[in-house]
């Protein structure tokens, strides 16, 4: 039986990922959480790098492709709130079910 993480949590993480590594690493997360793991993605301010340069939008965006989703009451939020969120409180993420 393969085994999975339930949650994990990404804190000042993504800051530290090259341009050429985004892929893979963003996919890794993705199989290593289980069908319905989570994941937890705070970058505080001025933690900003290749992978983070773009914000919450663009973090969102990455993960979304592959297979992680961004919780229901997140997705509704404004960019300047999620933003805020991604900074703060972190952004939460599921595995997409399929």
């Amino acid at each position: 039986m393969k085994r999975a993480l339930a949650f994990a949590v990404l804190h000042d993480v993504a800051a530290h990922v090259e341009r050429e590594a985004e892929p893979g690493f963003s996919a890794s997360i993705a199989r290593a959480l289980g069908p319905d793991g989570r994941l937890l993605v705070v970058e505080p301010i001025g933690c900003l790098s290749s992978f983070d340069r773009g914000g919450a939008a663009s973090l969102v965006e990455r993960l979304e492709a592959y297979g992680l989703v961004l919780d229901e009451g997140l997705a509704a939020l404004p960019p300047k709130e999620r933003e805020a969120r991604l900074r703060e409180g972190g952004l939460r993420f599921r595995a997409a079910r399929p």
